[in-house]
């Protein structure tokens, strides 16, 4: 990263410390005081149980981004928040960036006439891995052949499997499964063999999840794609530095900054389009048949981004709430 990337880095920082401590101050805690609402009001809505030093990364810098244009965005927690529309009407903001994945709230904050970025529908669909794949392939976006699991209400017996063999027989080994609810590459396997698959079946349980077709020559890299407002943003070519088929910066994955084609930009506007995202991060796998559609992403970590490549994510996601 250049020097001029690490000090706009460190005063990003900077600032968004003093924000943070800000938007802390009005936090209500067990209570509603403090929270406003009305016509001018912006919320950043984040998970109460979820504290991280990487989450709080991200939070700082939306806060940064929002005080450089002044706006003034509160970061107000889901446990500070009352479940309850009538209540949560009395307290309507004019628009929320959430970053959560409670649909129950994101819908009751739409219900009430908020407006948000990501709107519940897209969130929904993102955070659904068969959901994302049925509304890709349903827009003709291009991405690996996907098989999913029916719904199961308890751990099937391996004589109910036939289906995982069934797709395993157009997909080939190895193949790649994934529970449909997962982030940062967690919660995906690869298999090789019908043991290993009919193994993997058997510890989800009743977990659902997805089988995908293994792009050989893209394994341990993948292109993320940052996409706001229709307009590509900026992209990071993640590599795995460890041998993993996955690229995932958080398994131990390393980016640099990187161009798209003109395929791969389209195949991101057209991925973000099909789900109706304001803003996401799509993951692409440079394949011998062309750009795949890998994942998207609603809420998108864009720290490494930021390091890589010195484009700030935050700034144009901001940019977006602020003209709506």
């Amino acid at each position: 990263m250049s020097a001029n990337v690490n000090a706009q880095a460190d005063a990003d920082a900077g600032a968004a410390l003093t924000v943070c401590a800000s938007a802390r101050a009005v936090s209500p805690g067990a209570t509603e005081t403090g929270l406003v609402g009305g016509a001018d009001a912006v919320w950043l809505v984040v998970n109460g149980f979820l504290h991280s030093p990487k989450f709080d990364d991200l939070y700082e810098l939306l806060l940064a981004a929002a005080a450089r244009c002044d706006m003034n965005l509160r970061m107000v927690r889901t446990t500070d928040l009352p479940y309850n529309r009538e209540r949560l009407a009395a307290l309507r903001p004019d628009r929320v960036l959430f970053w959560d994945k409670d649909m129950v709230l994101a819908r009751m904050l739409e219900s009430v006439g908020a407006r948000l970025f990501n709107q519940a529908s897209a969130v929904e669909w993102c955070d659904d891995k068969a959901l994302t794949a049925l509304a890709l392939d349903a827009a003709g976006v291009p991405t690996p052949r996907t098989f999913v699991s029916p719904l199961a209400f308890a751990a099937p017996e391996e004589a109910h499997l036939g289906f995982a063999s069934r797709a395993a027989a157009q997909l080939g080994y190895p193949l790649v499964v994934k529970e449909v609810h997962g982030s940062f590459g967690q919660q995906v396997m690869l298999v090789r063999s019908e043991r290993q698959l009919l193994d993997a079946v058997a510890r989800l349980g009743s977990t659902r999840f997805i089988m995908q077709e293994f792009i050989a020559e893209s394994a341990g890299s993948d292109l993320r794609v940052a996409v706001v407002d229709g307009v590509v943003v900026g992209a990071l070519l993640r590599e795995s530095q460890n041998g993993d088929f996955r690229s995932n910066i958080t398994a131990g994955g390393r980016g640099r900054s990187a161009e798209p084609t003109s395929d791969e930009a389209a195949c991101a506007l057209a991925a973000c389009a099909a789900l109706g995202l304001s803003f996401g991060g799509v993951d692409i796998l440079r394949s011998a048949r062309g750009p795949l559609v890998c994942e998207v992403n609603s809420n998108p970590h864009f720290r490494s981004m930021l390091d890589a490549c010195g484009v700030n994510m935050a700034e144009s996601i901001v940019e977006l709430v602020g003209r709506a």
